[in-house]
């Protein structure tokens, strides 16, 4: 949509987006109508007891608050409320009993865009059909009347041509005011009124290939109100604004963690896929920190804060995210591009055919070379017919402006991290312990099948809530071998919090879990199943690390890792033919982002290892001072700040809710190709648009040009030139039917 600041502004919905301790973000849809309405809550706000600190941005409908404890969000919105109210007096706030200022969607109810297109249509619709009737019906109208139609349905244009004049701009408006004004006063009130309505629909379509700006909608952490502090050696319940660095807080299964800080005392698995990504949980104990954020799926935790709100990883990546510059999203005024090099000699030429020929309508001719309405009308059509054979493919393009960045890039990032590798965990690798073939189940002939369904009849047995997605990888690996599973007879009660799992099996306790699982239970190792430092709680550098036993003798070793997807290689592959810089960015350890790179075709220049949400948002900010056009695929909170910072963000309509929020390119899950497709139809889409731009100039200069030197009838010449623009019409509509 164009920039509506002169209306009043909607009703002011409020919506809490987030609420962290000592920061709380807002959104206000009416902060994109209210004039001034930015510095007004930001005085007011400032003024709350308790604030310490405001910052306003109206493009993103973003209000975000920092404050002392104790602050009500109640009685802040209420003082929102009556600051926006002064703004305008026909459009209410809602009261301040409304119940769903956080639930409560912040878009009006009526859909603006369609509100707009009638009011802005109604009079060229109206003085066009009066124009039209007037001949059939033989209606006698006066051509005041008609004028004054045209007159009245000319004014949005009209101030446009001000606005840019008083700006010293000489834009194709110009020539288009012109050619309104004076056209009326050959008596023909057709031309004029069409010409209105082809451009009031032009500048819609434009809008329609805009978006509004990125803001998340959701926090995908859920809301903690409540936490559990040791005190004395007892547990209390405390509200999350009584919290304070220092204290103890106890965490069990299913709780999340309120803050940043390190764990005193306890055992637990943490699901951190929230804010890295990573699809499997990991083991946390003692010594060991922990994130605001992340959810305990088994055991329990004694942690000691030591952040809180801001001040927390999360915090910090929200702070960094927020203050990413503002991302154009409307597509390019090509017309306005191609016009304003014409506006000044098109001027200058008609004034000398009015003083050659005396003839008003010559003159006008040359006036109306329709390089604007030609060009408004074909180049959003195309693209967003472009846009519709992408929404077939299942990519989500966001606005017009992303197939222009994407047909300008020449760099792409990639979040190792649920991007390149898949979600779940699969077995890579079996290995059987020496001379223990005979031990395995004498139904099954080979010893590596043998040993994967003794491992996954125990890992069945274990019948609790949550299942590690190590188990599950073991016993989907038998499925899909078509194993037949020996029965468990009787399951024993774990050592520890989801270590690992025993069960009796043909009379025999079978033992599977990590090398310090198996060792609580009596299993001695030899030298070459040593595994690698690290590895002793099972997980190391992305590998999982899991044993089977039976009795006291190790049985063997199955390793498990998220794989990369099988089509992430022919993406990058297929990137680099267009001639792409590709790169890989993960939080994670130099050894398994190498091994990920090469199995995807990147060497070890393009991959970028242990970084932390600040360190990749620099690196696409690096890039692009060096004059790269940088695009970021990632799925995690740790890719926010980059996507955030990135000229064009992709996600995919699996990644978390915040993430697709904010993106403007939405690919399909496990399609990563689905991007080589995006960066085709970008290249169709704007390659499109400049043969308009050549179909409409072309022709509209060579008649225009001929129709001065050899004085042909002005009917002729504009005749010439609406064959041109319906040509450009139907190539840019060339994409809804044409499939790839």
């Amino acid at each position: 949509m164009a920039t509506p600041t002169a209306s009043p502004i909607r009703p002011c919905t409020i919506q809490v987006v987030h609420q962290l301790r000592g920061r709380l973000r807002l959104r206000l849809a009416a902060l994109r109508w209210a004039v001034d309405g930015g510095a007004e809550v930001r005085s007011q706000l400032s003024q709350y007891p308790g604030v310490s600190h405001v910052r306003v941005n109206s493009w993103a409908q973003s209000v975000v608050i920092e404050h002392e404890p104790g602050l009500v969000v109640a009685e802040v919105c209420d003082r929102l409320r009556d600051c926006l109210q002064r703004f305008s007096s026909d459009a209410p706030c809602l009261g301040r009993d409304d119940p769903e200022v956080s639930q409560t969607s912040l878009f009006p109810s009526a859909d603006p865009l369609d509100l707009e297109l009638l009011q802005r249509l109604t009079l060229p619709v109206l003085g066009l059909t009066l124009a039209l009737l007037i001949t059939p019906l033989e209606w006698s109208l006066s051509p005041w009347l008609l004028g004054g139609v045209t007159l009245a349905a000319a004014v949005p244009l009209l101030d446009r041509t001000r606005q840019s004049l008083i700006r010293g701009r000489f834009d194709e408006e110009l020539l288009e005011s012109t050619w309104t004004l004076f056209y009326g006063f050959t008596g023909d009130f057709v031309a004029p009124n069409l010409d209105l309505v082809l451009a009031q629909v032009a500048d819609v379509l434009k809008e329609a290939t805009s978006a509004s700006t990125a803001v998340p909608t959701t926090d995908p952490i859920p809301p903690i109100d409540r936490v559990r502090i040791q005190q004395e050696g007892q547990l209390q319940e405390i509200a999350i604004g009584e919290l304070k660095p220092g204290d103890r807080v106890f965490l069990q299964a299913g709780d999340t963690s309120p803050a940043d800080g390190r764990i005193l005392a306890g055992e637990a698995w943490l699901d951190l896929s929230t804010l890295t990504g990573e699809p499997a949980p990991l083991p946390r104990s003692a010594g060991e920190r922990i994130l605001y954020g992340s959810t305990l799926l088994d055991g329990e935790l004694v942690i000691e804060v030591e952040a809180l709100g801001t001040e927390t990883q999360y915090g910090q990546e929200l702070e960094l995210a927020e203050a990413a510059p503002f991302q154009q999203t409307e597509l390019s005024d090509y017309a306005k591009a191609v016009g304003q090099t014409l506006v000044l000699p098109t001027l200058a030429i008609s004034v000398g055919i009015y003083l050659l020929t005396q003839n008003l309508e010559r003159a006008l001719a040359i006036l109306q070379l329709d390089l604007i309405t030609g060009i408004h009308l074909s180049t959003p059509t195309a693209i967003l017919a472009m846009m519709k054979r992408a929404q077939r493919l299942q990519i989500d393009v966001r606005s017009g402006r992303v197939f222009e960045t994407l047909a300008a890039a020449d760099t792409v990032v990639f979040a190792r991290t649920g991007t390149l590798t898949e979600s779940d965990l699969s077995v890579v690798e079996v290995r059987i312990a020496p001379g223990t073939e005979s031990l395995l189940p004498n139904s099954i002939a080979d010893p590596v099948h043998g040993l994967l369904a003794l491992a996954a009849a125990a890992e069945q047995c274990d019948q609790t809530e949550w299942q590690h997605p190590v188990a599950c990888a073991i016993v989907a690996e038998a499925n899909a071998l078509g194993l037949t599973l020996p029965q468990s007879e009787a399951c024993y009660p774990r050592q520890g919090p989801g270590l690992g799992v025993s069960a009796q099996i043909n009379g025999q306790r079978v033992v599977v879990g990590s090398r310090n699982y198996l060792e609580q239970a009596g299993i001695s190792f030899p030298e070459e199943f040593d595994g690698p430092a690290g590895s002793q709680d099972g997980q190391h550098h992305g590998y999982w690390y899991v044993y089977v036993a039976q009795g006291a003798c190790l049985l063997g070793r199955i390793i498990c890792c998220a794989q990369v997807r099988p089509e992430a290689e022919a993406a990058i592959a297929g990137l680099k033919q267009r001639g792409m810089t590709v790169y890989m960015v993960t939080g994670g350890a130099p050894q398994l982002a190498a091994a990920i790179g090469a199995q995807v075709g990147l060497a070890p220049d393009y991959i970028r290892s242990e970084l932390s949400p600040q360190d990749k948002k620099e690196f696409v900010c690096q890039l692009q001072a060096a004059g790269h056009t940088v695009i970021y695929a990632g799925e995690g909170m740790d890719d926010y700040p980059a996507l955030r910072y990135a000229d064009v963000a992709v996600s995919t309509h699996h990644s978390y809710y915040p993430i697709q929020d904010i993106a403007d390119l939405t690919l399909p899950q496990g399609r990563l190709t689905a991007l080589v497709t995006a960066f085709e139809l970008a290249d169709e889409a704007i390659a499109i648009v400049k043969q308009n731009i050549a179909l409409i100039t072309l022709p509209n200069l060579t008649a225009t040009t001929l129709g001065v030197l050899l004085l042909l009838d002005p009917v002729l010449v504009v005749s010439i030139n609406n064959t041109a623009n319906l040509l450009a019409l139907f190539n840019a509509l060339r994409p809804f039917w044409t499939e790839n």
